[in-house]
């Protein structure tokens, strides 16, 4: 089984969800559907892919075995059956003389149904899948210790399936290329002195022959690294984008444009070792062999060689701290451009009105001598590790030929020998100098990896040895206790709640100046953040005990500037795992007040969208976040400043149509807008990051508008 990821938009086998969940529950494991495409790329099918499986069951620890070939009478229950038609049944069991088996097929039965041996074998398609218990989820289960794959080291397993064929490709080389050698030893020995034009051909032949096979060789171990290069770097790059957009919003190892640039820098992690490391790696073991051969040939003058390859790797060696303090600058470097470049794209608008150009262009200067400093210095630095190892390569050379002609002087090496071993040398040297290399770019590539592992082993939303309880209907009571908080990297306390409860099915108003806390306790309600001290529980459950997925299909949170992405709107509108017909999609527009403008366009749903919703004004990007909040029909709505880019006219409009779609429903709203204050029944009031009000609408309003009230100005205006 490779890790290999197929497109997200492969074939789904029809059956295969369900048969999946009834083999799952009879291991023990009662899940829905949900469950099984957690980290997956969901694709335009009705189902779950086959290719996809192994993906889906690895979060519960197995594994999938699939057989193909196989005999009614070879299948030992319990397992997946493939029927002829493509569909995929699960065997639940067979008697005891295996002429009855116990097959369910999800989609007629609810439970297993007996079926012959006979009427089975005429349905199968002799395709079994089955699930086995994972070693790590083993040992961990029962020995108490974890054994967690690496989430970069644990994918080189790919290699291991092949490591024996590029370890006999780069013997067989290797040893093709001593023929050379061999080659000019004879010729000058042998063949010149007795003037043999036959042996000269014969040998000739040999050699050339021997070259041309090492260069499939060379050619072969060079493909055989790179299926497995790209094996390990589609998983990889699967494992860590999964583990960036499972990343906890609070506990974020680094900001967005560190995180962009610090993905990208995983092409040099892959390349390092899909392509130099590897081939290097192989090739080293066999210096020893031309050693042998060079002492074989020319006695001492081996420790000449031996001695310029351990200076070689001295010299990189030596270097190894400045190289990685240039590293670990560079990538910093590259992280501050990057950030500066993001945020004049995409703030070009503040830019121009603010006159704020030259401050831009200021901090863009600075960075960009930074990093061309730190770079020049790491250049010139490779470049003289590399030319100090071209230089002790040829000294090494000059060296043995020197004393190769002191050896025939004294009648121990022939002519033939000296050419052979000057020969001998290069082919030695030749890995050491490609390692000297590697260990200059070595500290680069371990830069890229510590800033990786910040992503790979930062907190996620769901860590793999917690089990969450599952809520499909959430009610929306939510109870606040104790709540001592901040924003993510913010010193001291900002919001502070002894206690705070909603009801089901309240319309509550937060209200409050700037600063209040309004938009953390929202993010906190949401499930966005999880409070620093205190405990926060939905319908009598503590929020963090309930599946993250439930969370969000029942609890929907709608920020004041809803992202859009490149696409087209009606993939704006449908993101997420839900599919949508064009007449969802026009009732969820035509509550947010966008029917009439698509309803013009020649292109409609199809209307393209920029990166950022550029080319749709603030209050249109506004409406198609609501769009979505209606599309999602969750239990509790979280707003904040949903009508802030409405005109009235709009407000007021939108204003009916939500309080029409909000019976039933609960839904907290911060706001500073009238309109707003029609839908609701209650109202929070915070001040300063303190709870100073919560009650039924007409109460707390008359509190803070009567004449004779004590509240502060700014507490009135809240």
């Amino acid at each position: 089984m490779t890790d290999q990821t197929p497109p997200p938009a492969a074939a789904a086998a029809p059956g295969l969800e369900a048969a999946t969940l009834a083999y799952l529950h009879h291991l023990g494991r009662a899940l829905v559907a949900a469950d099984l495409w957690v980290g997956l790329p969901q694709g335009d099918g009705d189902g779950l892919p086959m290719a996809l499986l192994p993906r889906a069951i690895a979060r519960f620890g197995l594994q999938l075995r699939h057989l193909k070939g196989q005999r009614v009478a070879q299948i030992v229950p319990p397992c997946l059956l493939v029927q002829k038609g493509g569909g995929v049944v699960f065997v639940h069991s067979v008697d005891a003389k295996g002429d009855q088996f116990a097959v369910q097929d999800p989609a007629k039965d609810t439970a297993p149904q007996p079926i012959s041996r006979m009427d089975l074998a005429a349905l199968s398609a002799g395709e079994v899948v089955y699930f086995i218990p994972e070693t790590e989820a083993l040992t961990e289960k029962h020995a108490g210790t974890t054994a967690r794959r690496h989430w970069f080291w644990g994918h080189f397993g790919v290699i291991k399936a092949r490591i024996f064929d590029v370890v006999l490709a780069s013997a067989f080389a290797n040893i093709l290329a001593v023929t050379v050698s061999l080659f000019a030893l004879q010729v000058y020995d042998r063949v010149v002195p007795n003037q043999n034009e036959a042996t000269l051909w014969v040998l000739a032949s040999g050699a050339a022959a021997a070259i041309v096979m090492e260069f499939f060789l060379r050619v072969s171990r060079a493909m055989l690294i790179d299926r497995a290069g790209r094996d390990i770097e589609i998983a990889v790059n699967r494992d860590l984008f999964q583990r960036l957009i499972d990343m906890r919003l609070d506990r974020r190892p680094m900001p967005p444009g560190a995180l962009v640039n610090t993905m990208r820098e995983f092409s040099s992690v892959k390349e390092f070792f899909a392509v130099s490391a590897v081939g290097v790696v192989t090739d080293l073991p066999f210096v020893l062999v031309f050693l042998l051969v060079i002492f074989a040939i020319s006695g001492p003058l081996v420790a000449i060689v031996a001695l310029g390859a351990v200076l070689m790797v001295c010299l990189g060696l030596v270097f190894q701290a400045r190289m990685r303090r240039l590293s670990k600058d560079m990538l910093g470097a590259n992280t501050a451009a990057l950030r500066i470049l993001t945020e004049a794209s995409y703030g070009m608008e503040m830019l121009r009105s603010h006159n704020a150009a030259h401050w831009f262009q200021r901090n863009w200067e600075e960075v960009a001598v930074l990093n061309a400093l730190k770079s020049s210095e790491h250049r010139r630095l490779s470049a003289t590790l590399s030319f100090a190892a071209g230089a002790l390569q040829m000294l090494t050379y000059i060296s043995v030929v020197t004393g190769g002609v002191y050896m025939f002087f004294g009648g121990l090496l022939s002519v033939g020998g000296i050419i052979a071993v000057s020969i001998l040398t290069s082919r030695t040297l030749a890995p050491v100098v490609q390692l000297s290399s590697i260990i200059s770019r070595w500290q680069n590539t371990k830069a890229s990896l510590e800033a990786l592992e910040g992503i790979a082993t930062a907190a996620v939303e769901r860590p793999a040895e917690r089990s969450f309880i599952r809520r499909t209907t959430i009610q929306g009571h939510l109870m606040l206790r104790d709540i001592r908080t901040a924003y993510p990297g913010v010193e001291g306390v900002q919001l502070v709640l002894p206690q705070l409860e909603i009801k089901p099915g309240r319309h509550v108003a937060l209200l409050g100046e700037n600063g209040s806390g309004k938009s953390l306790l929202l993010r906190i309600l949401a499930g966005l953040y999880e409070p620093l001290q205190g405990t926060y529980v939905i319908d009598g459950v503590e929020a963090r005990q309930i599946d993250p997925d439930d969370r969000r299909r029942a609890i929907a949170f709608l920020p004041q500037d809803p992202r859009l992405f490149k696409g087209t709107l009606r993939e704006n509108l449908s993101v997420g795992s839900a599919h949508f017909s064009d007449a969802q999609l026009i009732e969820a527009l035509e509550f947010a007040g966008l029917g009439r403008v698509v309803s013009t366009t020649t292109l409609g749903l199809d209307l393209p969208i920029h990166d950022g919703g550029e080319g749709l004004s603030v209050g249109q990007r506004a409406a198609v976040g609501l769009a979505r909040l209606y599309l999602q029909d969750p239990a509790l709505v979280i707003l904040d400043e949903p009508t802030a880019a409405m005109d009235t006219r709009a407000e007021t409009a939108f204003v009916k149509r939500f309080a029409t779609w909000l019976q039933g429903r609960g839904c907290i709203i911060a706001t500073h807008r009238l309109a707003l204050m029609d839908v609701v029944d209650e109202v929070v009031v915070l001040a300063e990051g303190r709870l100073l009000a919560a009650g039924p609408k007409d109460e707390v309003l008359a509190r803070f508008t009567a004449p004779a009230s004590a509240a502060k100005p700014s507490e009135a205006r809240a």
